[in-house]
């Protein structure tokens, strides 16, 4: 991104990268208040009041004002679905999320997907099961199905709990949810905006999955061209990114 940007608009200093939070506040279009939460590997999430004005929330630790260290993120949806999987299979009664699983990792049996968990699990691993557990949801799979309600029901709380911790609940904010979580399942978005309606009537849910296009938006209007140059570049990138072939 950095050299096309030289090329095209002669950009001769370093461009650094703004944080996925930030960056996804302005891929919605910057609004304001807002609060913007990225549930991928753990909970991230900052408020911006209607100044613009940025406040950082820390989700984890004794010291934090809320914690969601036990709700449902997107490696809790690749996790649990692993595990509802193989305990399908061991239990003698294999779904379709088992299948789905088996295909997505390569492994030939469940003792093998298993062995394939307990060497490569972590944030990445577990946050790239999550895509066969959303595509075993869309095919009508029940465990798959409650895994993403519970993550939606978990976002619309996370930001009721935030809008409050920050005062911005008497100002109906926007609620952007950023990164992968953001483009799993609709029935996920769905869940999330209902709880976030039920108790901030009128707010406005934005998913920002590509959050790169934030990046693209800030370096801009950095460079004085935030206009419809963003607007083509963001939707390129986007577009690209959505042809990416999933891993």
């Amino acid at each position: 991104m950095r050299e096309a940007l030289r090329e095209r608009y002669g950009w001769s200093e370093e461009i650094h990268v703004a944080d996925r939070l930030t960056a996804a506040h302005a891929a919605a279009g910057s609004p304001s208040p807002a609060l913007v939460l990225l549930a991928d590997a753990q909970w991230e999430g900052i408020g911006v009041n209607e100044d613009g004005n940025v406040q950082r929330v820390t989700f984890v630790g004794s010291n934090a004002p809320i914690t969601l260290a036990d709700r449902p993120t997107c490696v809790w949806i690749g996790h649990r679905g692993f595990e509802a999987a193989a305990l399908s299979q061991l239990g003698g009664e294999p779904t379709h999320l088992h299948e789905l699983l088996l295909a997505h990792t390569g492994a030939a049996s469940t003792q093998e997907l298993i062995h394939l968990a307990h060497e490569q699990a972590g944030p990445a691993f577990w946050t790239a099961l999550a895509v066969p557990v959303a595509t075993a949801a869309r095919e009508g799979d029940e465990v798959a199905n409650h895994l993403l309600d519970q993550a939606g029901q978990a976002l619309g709380e996370a930001a009721l709990l935030l809008a409050h911790a920050l005062d911005l609940a008497a100002n109906v904010p926007t609620v952007v949810v950023a990164g992968a979580i953001a483009d799993l399942h609709p029935v996920l978005l769905r869940r999330a905006g209902e709880a976030i309606n039920a108790h901030l009537p009128g707010a406005e849910l934005r998913p920002v999955p590509h959050v790169v296009a934030g990046t693209l938006r800030l370096a801009l209007e950095r460079l004085g061209s935030p206009g419809q140059a963003w607007e083509r570049l963001a939707r390129a990138l986007v577009i690209r990114a959505r042809r990416r072939p999933q891993p």
